[in-house]
């Protein structure tokens, strides 16, 4: 939070911004985890046919 806010605002203020900014990252924190796991999704699907592909079992 930003310091100008911190000495301007009195405490029932402070309190109303830190719950909205502990809210705002909260929000954000599952926005990213679910990136994430959209991106372990797409890997999966990209991955696995090519470990079941015949080419890859000739390989090996």
């Amino acid at each position: 939070m930003n310091d100008a806010i911190k000495h301007r605002a009195d405490d029932d203020l402070l309190v109303l911004l830190s719950e909205w900014e502990d809210t705002l990252n909260h929000k954000h924190n599952i926005e990213k985890e679910w990136l994430y796991m959209q991106g372990v999704q797409d890997g999966i699907r990209i991955i696995y046919p090519a470990l079941h592909s015949s080419d890859y079992r000739l390989a090996h």
